[in-house]
């Protein structure tokens, strides 16, 4: 399994919106490992952390504003999920990816031009995308002893910190 992973990783440039969400799915739902080239979701946080990252937001606010009523509750407002024949939310379905790759168009020169955060994100944030599904499929091990000592380490840093800041804050 590890082995085919390499070879997907090698051939394919997959392009996901929470890829980490898509790479658990799969995982778990066919036994297909197949993990994010480029995570939109990412880098929408990398290139601003305070702006909301949902998938149609940013469409709409970055590609197409006439989008913004392209939601499940509005499209099928009233009607029963049961009703609705699998074609059509199949292509409801299929427009998520065809924004995905809108938005990876509009990120790509972006990233391109801050050559740090684009850094960031290709050397840290995506290769974490696949170690953090992992440890949220298999679960990780702690050291609790040492888990304390950084807690107590750090909590008297904060201490020591804010009464610095309000020593300053009080002249």
């Amino acid at each position: 399994k590890v082995e085919l992973q390499r070879v997907l990783d090698a051939q394919l440039k997959v392009i996901m919106h929470n890829g980490k969400f898509d790479y658990e799915v799969l995982k778990c739902t066919c036994d297909i490992c197949i993990g994010p080239f480029w995570d939109t979701m990412v880098a929408t946080r990398l290139l601003n952390e305070n702006e909301n990252y949902g998938l149609k937001y940013q469409y709409s606010s970055k590609i197409d504003n006439t989008q913004e009523s392209y939601s499940i509750d509005k499209l099928f407002k009233g009607v029963q999920y049961a009703d609705v024949k699998p074609e059509i939310f199949a292509l409801y379905a299929a427009h998520d990816p065809y924004m995905t790759y809108k938005l990876f168009e509009y990120q790509l020169p972006l990233m391109e031009n801050e050559k740090k955060i684009y850094k960031l994100f290709r050397d840290i944030e995506m290769p974490l995308v696949l170690i953090v599904a992992e440890m949220e499929l298999c679960g990780a091990l702690a050291d609790l002893p040492y888990c304390q000592k950084l807690k107590e380490k750090y909590e008297a840093k904060l201490i020591e910190i804010d009464n610095k800041l309000n020593n300053e804050i009080t002249k």
